[in-house]
């Protein structure tokens, strides 16, 4: 038994790998157990990993496919599902229009997580945008 202080930290051994419960059961003054006011939780402890944590889901860019003379929007996956992290590597892409260095211009890019299967930009969550804008000092890329 512990009595109960402010701030109180209490060390719990995870000793096991996977699932670990613990209860924790709090007495009134007289020795008696109050039950709603007890709880049981669990840990789960899994391997460590020095490579890094897998992704959770696939983040993908908008682009315009042109297949048979139609333009419509999908998306390309950057980073997979499970990929580990953190994570490097490069795609070509073909800019819509011209961008140069000095002259006002800008290319949008919008990243989205992707469902398994569901190329729509549409039907998959929107995560963010950043531009590629041509300044008179080089390339800036602004984010939001």
């Amino acid at each position: 038994m512990v009595d109960i202080e402010t701030d109180l930290r209490i060390e719990v051994p995870v000793s096991n790998r996977g699932d670990n419960r613990f209860r924790i059961t709090v007495y009134d003054s007289f020795g008696t157990p109050v039950a709603e006011a007890s709880s049981e939780f669990t840990i789960f402890r899994t391997h460590a990993s020095a490579a890094g944590i897998p992704a959770t889901h696939t983040i993908a860019v908008k682009v315009v496919e042109v297949a048979s003379g139609d333009a419509r929007n999908e998306l390309e996956p950057l980073v997979t599902k499970g990929t580990l992290l953190p994570a490097h590597g490069s795609k070509l892409f073909r800019a819509a229009k011209d961008l140069r260095g000095g002259q006002p211009g800008q290319i949008d890019f919008e990243l989205y997580q992707q469902g398994e299967g569901v190329p729509e930009p549409e039907l998959n969550l929107y995560v963010g945008s950043f531009a590629v804008d041509a300044k008179a000092d080089g390339f800036a890329i602004d984010g939001n």
